[in-house]
């Protein structure tokens, strides 16, 4: 399993669905999370996410 932490400032949030683009100096991301998760998070905000990739079973 590997894991990447990447920070970024987020340039679009739709907190209702929990989608949002994080721009990081390796390029755009978009990606979802819970909505939950985003309730702080504003337009504009720095961030760091850290993703996970495992094999499938």
């Amino acid at each position: 399993m590997g894991r990447h932490t990447m920070s970024g400032e987020v340039t679009k949030i739709d907190k209702s669905t929990g989608m949002f683009s994080l721009r990081t100096s390796e390029g755009t991301l978009d990606l979802h999370a819970p909505p939950s998760a985003l309730a702080g998070v504003e337009q504009g905000d720095e961030v760091s996410v850290e993703i996970a990739v495992k094999p499938g079973q």
